[in-house]
C-alpha cells in the first residue's frame, strides 16, 4: 500500500506533465504549421519537376513558412506530397502551412502560361514574349545578349563573354501578374540547370559544346528516331576534321528558312557558316530540347558521314560522298 506522500508526489507529477504536454503541442502547432504573420505577399515560383522537399526549402527562404519539416508533414498528411503543381504563386504571411500546401496541390494560380517551342532561337522567343504580352522584344533581347551577373550565376556552365542562346530551355512557363522578361528568363535558366547537365552526362564534348551540337540537331532533325543518327554524322565529321556543312547554321546567320537556302547563301562569310569554317560554330543557334541534347551526348554507333532530306521529314544517310551524290540523282 502506497504512502500518502507517494500518492501526493504522483498527483503533482501528473499536474506538471499535462501543462508540459500542452506546451509542447502548442509549440508544434505554432512552429510547424501556424502562419508566420504579416500582410505582405511573396511571389513563389515553382518549376516543373521540383520536389516537395525543395519546395519546402524555397517557401522557408521566402519567409512564408516557419518550418520545411512542418510543410512536408502537412503535404504527407494531406496525401499531396509529390503532387504539388508548378506555377507562380502570391502567398500571404497570413496563410497557414496547411493552406499553402493545399493551394500548391490545387495549382490555384492567377497566371499567364507561355510555351517556348523546342528549337526556337532568342529572336523567335523574343517575338513570342511580345505577342503574349509578357514584355517587349527589345528588353528580352537586351537581357539575353548582355546577361547580368545574377542571370549568369544561374548557369555556371555558361562561358565568359557568351550570351544565353542555347540555355533558354523550351517548356511551358506560368507567369504571375507583373512578371516580365527577366522573371521568364530566370525560369528558363533554372529549368535548364535542373534537367540539362544530367541529360548530357558522359558526352564526349563539354557541356557548352554539347548544347551547340544539340541546337544544330534540333534544327536539322524532324523525326525523333533520326536525332541520334544526325548526331553521329556530326560527331564522325568532327573526329575526321571534316566541316559540318549544316544548312541550319547558315539559316541562323541569314535569318532564313533553311529549306530555301541557295548555293550563294552557303558562301556567306560568318563564323557560324559550317560550310566554310571547321569545327562547331562559336555558340548555339537555337535552344534545344531534351531529346536533341540527349542525342548530342549519345550519338548512334554508325559510320555515316552524310545525309540529305527526302522531303517527308526523313533523311537518307550515307557513308561516303559517292553514295551521297548518287542517291540524290
Amino acid at each position: 500500500m502506497s504512502s500518502p506522500k507517494l500518492q501526493l508526489d504522483v498527483e503533482r507529477t501528473k499536474l506538471l506533465i499535462v501543462p508540459l504536454a500542452l506546451l509542447g503541442l502548442w509549440f508544434v502547432v505554432v512552429y510547424l504549421f501556424a502562419p508566420v504573420g504579416g500582410k505582405e505577399e511573396k511571389r513563389i515560383v515553382i518549376s516543373t519537376g521540383t520536389s516537395t522537399r525543395a519546395i519546402a526549402q524555397e517557401l522557408k527562404r521566402a519567409g512564408v513558412i516557419s518550418s520545411p519539416l512542418g510543410f512536408r508533414i502537412a503535404a504527407r498528411v494531406e496525401g499531396i506530397s509529390g503532387k504539388l503543381k508548378a506555377g507562380s504563386y502570391l502567398i500571404s504571411g497570413n496563410s497557414s502551412t496547411w493552406q499553402i500546401a493545399r493551394r500548391l496541390a490545387q495549382g490555384n494560380t492567377d497566371e499567364l502560361a507561355i510555351t517556348i517551342p523546342e528549337g526556337y532561337n532568342t529572336r523567335q522567343i523574343a517575338a513570342l514574349v511580345e505577342e503574349n504580352g509578357v514584355g517587349t522584344k527589345g528588353r528580352f533581347l537586351e537581357l539575353v545578349r548582355s546577361p547580368s551577373e545574377e542571370l549568369r550565376a544561374l548557369v555556371p556552365e555558361l562561358p565568359e563573354g557568351k550570351d544565353l542562346e542555347g540555355f533558354l530551355f523550351p517548356d511551358t512557363y506560368r507567369l504571375g501578374p507583373g512578371d516580365g522578361e527577366e522573371v521568364l528568363i530566370k525560369m528558363m535558366l533554372k529549368r535548364f540547370t535542373q534537367v540539362a547537365p544530367k541529360t548530357v552526362e558522359g558526352s564526349a564534348l563539354g557541356l557548352y559544346e554539347t548544347v551547340i551540337l544539340g541546337s544544330i540537331i534540333e534544327k536539322e532533325a524532324k523525326l525523333q528516331r533520326e536525332r541520334p543518327l544526325i548526331s553521329a554524322v556530326f560527331h564522325n565529321r568532327l573526329q575526321k576534321g571534316m566541316r559540318l556543312q549544316s544548312c541550319a547554321t547558315v539559316a541562323y546567320v541569314l535569318e532564313k528558312n533553311q529549306a530555301k537556302l541557295s548555293y550563294e547563301d552557303l558562301k556567306v562569310e560568318s563564323p557560324y557558316n559550317t560550310y566554310l569554317k571547321g569545327g562547331l560554330p562559336p555558340a548555339p543557334i537555337a535552344n534545344p530540347g531534351l531529346a536533341s541534347l540527349r542525342a548530342a551526348a549519345r550519338p548512334a554507333a554508325v559510320d555515316y558521314l552524310y545525309f540529305f532530306a527526302l522531303g517527308d521529314g526523313s533523311h537518307h544517310f550515307s557513308r561516303n560522298y559517292q553514295e551521297h551524290i548518287q542517291l540524290q540523282r
